[in-house]
């Protein structure tokens, strides 16, 4: 009994003694079990290694790529050292309705190598369509610059959506960003890409400037209606446009200065007053803006002073009489003190 009572205690030792002590241990003895087991950030990404060589550890990644973040991180490492199977492993994830957000989400924006998945990006969008969101794979594909690419999917109505919301990234590249603006006016036809564009130009100037230039007049309003875009930045937008767009673009514009003044009034009525002064051609489309019976008209205490002024001597017509509109109504209060 006592030598049998040795010979057991000698083997618990001995399994004690080939126990892995930690992650770092059992990837060097190619402990899968304990690794799988262990399930840390470490250990998975200690799983993808081993996978390069073990097919076993492969399968125990896709096992976890069912439910873990962590082993779609393993396989986009791998594309990083160029072991085939992580690729394989992220393009049956993008493939997924339920996975294709996760495995995009491991990738890394603005990676040279995301040029290699472009098209299985790209078919994760179709795939969802108008009924799933694909915000964090249409983040991805923006972050690259393939221009031609984003292109086609604003202008399919049904990819739209998710790539104008990818779009409003701060990761989004340049090419990328270029691809919204250069679009086509209705491939930006989607509450999500006027809502890109609004973001962008809150941090953009480039985009700000388009916006100003020569975007078209729904995205104006889109702009005056969004807490996105602050007040003052929202003055900047419209000084620009007093100054730049000329009269015969300006007729569609007056609803969207009026959406502008009704939430940033006070913002907005330097920005008149100036315009009224030295751009005449301007007149006409802030004279349209002005609602002479709103209430938030008698917040521009500029701009009333200046349309009572000399600014409204060259006003004809409609233009002239709904100006004396409102000076005598909504500008009463204001001009009175």
């Amino acid at each position: 009994m006592k030598i049998r009572g040795a010979v057991v205690s000698l083997c618990a030792l001995a399994l004690f003694a080939c126990k892995p002590k930690d992650v770092t241990d059992a990837e060097a003895k190619g402990d899968i079990g304990y690794l799988t087991t262990n399930g840390s950030p470490e250990a998975v990404a200690a799983l993808g290694r081993l996978a390069d060589k073990n097919p076993k550890a492969r399968t125990a990644l896709e096992t976890r790529a069912e439910m873990d973040l962590n082993a779609y991180i393993a396989a986009w490492s791998a594309v990083q050292r160029g072991a085939p199977w992580g690729a394989e492993v992220l393009r049956s994830g993008l493939k997924s309705p339920i996975r294709a957000e996760i495995a995009a989400a491991a990738m890394a924006r603005g990676d040279a190598k995301l040029a290699d998945f472009s098209a299985d990006l790209v078919g994760a969008l179709v795939a969802a369509g108008t009924k799933e969101p694909r915000v964090t794979v249409a983040a991805m594909l923006a972050s690259t610059p393939a221009a031609d690419v984003i292109d086609q999917r604003l202008r399919d109505k049904t990819t739209r959506g998710n790539m104008c919301r990818g779009l409003a990234s701060p990761d989004a590249s340049a090419a990328a960003r270029g691809a919204l603006l250069a679009a086509a006016a209705e491939s930006r036809d989607d509450p999500a890409c006027v809502d890109s564009v609004v973001r962008l130009a809150t941090l953009d100037a480039k985009t700000m400037a388009w916006l100003a230039d020569s975007a078209e007049p729904g995205l104006l309003a889109g702009a005056g209606k969004s807490d996105a875009m602050p007040c003052p930045r929202l003055a900047e937008v419209w000084a620009r446009a007093f100054r730049n767009r000329p009269p015969p673009t300006q007729g569609g514009l007056a609803v969207p200065l009026s959406v502008a003044i009704k939430r940033c009034s006070r913002e907005l009525d330097p920005a008149m007053e100036t315009a009224l002064a030295q751009t005449p051609t301007a007149a006409a489309l802030i004279v349209g803006g002005v609602e002479p019976y709103a209430g938030e008209t008698k917040q521009l205490v500029k701009t009333c002073k200046a349309l009572a002024g000399p600014a409204a001597r060259g006003l004809t017509g409609r233009t002239r009489d709904r100006a004396a509109d409102a000076v005598a109504h909504g500008c009463k209060g204001v001009l009175a003190k």
